[in-house]
C-alpha cells in the first residue's frame, strides 16, 4: 500500500525538485495534479514534469491564456499511461498532432 500525499500542487512540484529520494516519493505516489495555476511557460512545465509523474490518474490543463503546444500533449501521452482525466480546455493552441498523439497511446482507454 502507498501513503497518500496530502499537498497542494505547488508544493509536489517544489517537493520533487529537492533530491532524488523526495521525486521518487512523490512521484510514485501523486495521482492527480493540477496545473491550472500556472499562468506562463505551462507548456514547458508540462514537458519537464509528464516523465516524472507517470503514475498520474487525473491531469488539469486548464488555462486562461493558451499556453500549451502539441509537443506538451505527445508527451503526457508518451509517459502518463495511467491517465483516466485529462482537461485540456482553453487549449486552443493544440492541432490534430495532439489528438493523434492521444488517441495513438490510449486507444485502450477509449470508452465508446
Amino acid at each position: 500500500m502507498q501513503p497518500e500525499i496530502v499537498v497542494d500542487d505547488r508544493t509536489a512540484i517544489v517537493a520533487s525538485g529537492v533530491c532524488s529520494g523526495w521525486r521518487d516519493g512523490i512521484c510514485l505516489g501523486l495521482t492527480q495534479l493540477c496545473l491550472s495555476w500556472c499562468r506562463k511557460n505551462m507548456n514547458n512545465l508540462v514537458l519537464s514534469l509528464a516523465p516524472k509523474f507517470a503514475k498520474l490518474q487525473t491531469l488539469i490543463l486548464r488555462q486562461e491564456n493558451p499556453q500549451l503546444e502539441d509537443n506538451a500533449v505527445e508527451t503526457i501521452a508518451d509517459f502518463c499511461h495511467d491517465l483516466q482525466e485529462l482537461d485540456l480546455s482553453e487549449s486552443f493552441k493544440l492541432t490534430d498532432r495532439s489528438l493523434y498523439a492521444l488517441a495513438h497511446q490510449w486507444l485502450h482507454v477509449i470508452r465508446w
